[in-house]
C-alpha cells in the first residue's frame, strides 16, 4: 500500500497520447483498491447494525408474545366457547 502512494506522489509520468504508462495504470489501482476497502468497511459497519436491528426484533418479538399470550389465556378462561356450526347450502 505504502508503494502505491509513493508512486501517486513522486513517480507521476506524463501520459503519452492514447496510451497510459504504468504508472497510470498503478494510480487507477490505487484509486480503485481504497475504493474497495471503503466500501468493505461499509459494508461490515451495516451488516454489524443489521445484526443488532435483528437481536433487537427478536427481543421485542418475545416481548410482545409474552404479553399476549396473557391475554390469550385470560380471554380462553373468561368466555366460553361458542359452538360451531357448519354452514351447508
Amino acid at each position: 500500500m505504502l508503494k502505491y502512494i509513493l508512486l501517486l506522489f513522486f513517480c507521476r509520468r506524463k501520459r503519452s497520447e492514447g496510451k497510459e504508462t504504468k504508472v497510470d495504470m498503478e494510480m487507477r489501482n490505487l484509486k480503485l483498491y481504497m475504493e474497495n476497502m471503503s466500501i468493505l468497511q461499509e459494508n461490515e459497519k451495516l451488516r454489524k447494525k443489521a445484526s443488532l436491528l435483528h437481536e433487537e426484533n427478536i427481543a421485542l418479538m418475545t416481548e410482545f408474545q409474552k404479553k399476549f399470550s396473557k391475554f390469550d389465556r385470560v380471554s380462553t378462561k373468561e368466555t366460553p366457547h361458542l359452538p360451531t356450526t357448519k354452514l351447508t347450502k
